[in-house]
């Protein structure tokens, strides 16, 4: 009987031995997670900076366009009678 116990014993050590982490290697992985958390946040930091660039950068045009329009209604109404001249959009 002690010999099987022991025999169990022996596989768990091995086992325990196999798959645990040491403190060391737990620091080492801590250590990393946090590297990699940090990339993370700086990361974000970057996409909702180039997020907001973007949606910027599309109120501008749309600014943009809805002057134009009006620029080209003004020469097609009321310049382009006045000068007898065609103007096609």
């Amino acid at each position: 009987m002690d010999a099987d116990i022991k025999q169990e014993f022996e596989k768990l050590n091995s086992f325990l031995r196999k798959h645990m982490v040491t403190r060391l290697e737990f620091s080492e992985l801590s250590s990393r997670v946090e590297d990699i958390q940090g990339g993370m946040r700086t990361l974000q930091a970057s996409v909702d900076a180039y997020a907001k660039q973007s949606k910027d950068y599309y109120q501008e045009v749309t600014v943009v366009i809805v002057k134009v329009n009006r620029i080209e209604r003004f020469l097609t109404e009321v310049v382009a009678p006045k000068l007898g001249v065609r103007y096609d959009v």
